[in-house]
């Protein structure tokens, strides 16, 4: 028998980031996002679209508390919102 919690599709989230003008050139926010999408129907995944985090012209560099979508993105995460 097998119960509802292993019928249950995993929960994801996507982050997509990009922080120059040059990164945007053949890998910006567009084609993370269909690449993302295209692996997680391949996967049987579960996405809400609130839970794709976007942020353009962010470093990496900077603290989760400086990049706003990343710090939402951890929040999310903690209230355990996907798997």
């Amino acid at each position: 028998m097998i119960n509802n919690k292993e019928k249950q599709k995993p929960r994801v989230a996507l982050y997509l980031r990009v922080s120059t003008d040059e990164q945007t050139k053949g890998y910006g926010l567009t084609v993370q996002k269909e690449k993302l999408l295209a692996f997680v129907q391949s996967q049987d995944y579960s996405l809400e679209e609130k839970h794709t985090y976007t942020e353009e012209g962010y470093s990496g560099t900077l603290s989760i508390d400086d990049r706003p979508e990343l710090k939402r993105l951890f929040t999310d995460a903690q209230n355990k919102e996907f798997d």
